[in-house]
């Protein structure tokens, strides 16, 4: 490719990167983020106030997302269209070309930390699947694993081939200094996103602030630290259920005492009723027509339409279960 194509190639990819790099961090959500770090080290650490921790959470977060946003948007098209290949269309595979009477089969990767022993083992099968269907048209097949960056001295698998670097790059162009042309067309073109991404990183560290407060902090400000490590670390609820199915009519001031199970993945219940960790969601514009106490007791307090049913999102131990109250008409019994 021409540079001036590869210029505006690299402005596209890049354009593409940061727009799902925004999307990523514009969507996230507190608890997303919060399952996967260490409450521990964050307490080890002497962190007690809720914005740093939130700062380092979104940090290490997005910049492990980042690899595979690169990867994927970035690195895996370079490669297609540097490479005179075509997308493949089997799985584990991304580009495919062929060199003669060699059928070469290529899987790009950012770097080369990418595979734990069950994702190395799934490669080799796609590879192995795709080897059987090239084999009827009598060519040599070469599956290739290539790495965007970083170093492969040796494979770790005689069956494929992998590269990294200023290797793979030399592999799919023929030019030996591609690696370093990729970083010198990335040149200045990532201040004009910059930006926005901040924009957007600011904005979501305001969101988790005020979330983590709400969720992890105590009335006087200071974090709740077994709650935290409750959410992160507890064994997990695989479900909520409720002493009635889907929807409970009920009699004008008529009070019913809802009961919640929560069942865990060590097969233990707990009864939640009373429990702090109970949460109840009223759909608007109801919140002033039903009403549920701490302790589970639901009753109607002004009319609605009857038959009409509210529903009420109920939620524990990062669990939830949505059920519906209707009511009926006729007066209680006394």
């Amino acid at each position: 490719m021409f540079t001036i194509e590869l210029e505006s190639l690299v402005d596209e990819l890049l354009n593409n990167f940061y727009r799902r790099r925004i999307e990523k961090i514009n969507t996230l959500k507190l608890k997303e983020a919060l399952s996967r770090k260490n409450p521990y080290l964050y307490k080890a650490t002497g962190m007690e106030n809720a914005n740093d921790i939130i700062k380092e959470i979104l940090s290490a977060y997005m910049s492990s997302s980042d690899e595979g946003i690169f990867g994927d948007a970035f690195f895996e098209v370079l490669a297609e269209e540097v490479s005179n290949g075509i997308v493949s269309d089997s799985e584990g595979v991304d580009v495919r070309r062929t060199k003669g009477n060699v059928y070469q089969a290529i899987a790009v990767k950012s770097g080369t930390n990418v595979f734990n022993a069950s994702s190395r083992k799934k490669q080799i099968e796609n590879f192995r699947s795709l080897q059987k269907r090239v084999a009827k048209r009598g060519m040599v097949f070469q599956p290739i694993i290539g790495y965007g960056y970083g170093k492969k001295t040796t494979s770790d698998t005689s069956e494929v081939t992998e590269l990294a670097g200023q290797l793979f790059w030399e592999e799919l162009t023929g030019d030996p200094n591609f690696y370093i042309e990729i970083i010198n067309l990335i040149g200045d073109k990532p201040q004009k996103h910059l930006q926005d991404y901040q924009n957007a990183f600011s904005a979501a560290v305001n969101r988790f602030t005020r979330d983590f407060t709400i969720e992890f902090c105590n009335e006087d400000g200071s974090i709740d630290w077994e709650k935290l490590v409750e959410f992160n670390s507890g064994k997990p609820c695989i479900k909520l259920e409720t002493n009635f199915k889907k929807n409970k009519a009920l009699k004008l001031d008529e009070e019913f005492q809802l009961e919640v199970i929560a069942t865990f993945s060590d097969n233990s219940s707990e009864d939640l009723i009373s429990n702090a960790k109970m949460e109840y969601i009223i759909e608007e514009p109801f919140k002033d027509v039903l009403n549920i106490t701490s302790d589970g007791l639901v009753k109607f307090t002004s009319e609605t339409q009857y038959s009409r049913q509210i529903k009420v999102v109920i939620s524990a131990y990062n669990k939830s279960v949505t059920r519906s109250f209707s009511l009926k008409k006729g007066k209680i019994e006394s």
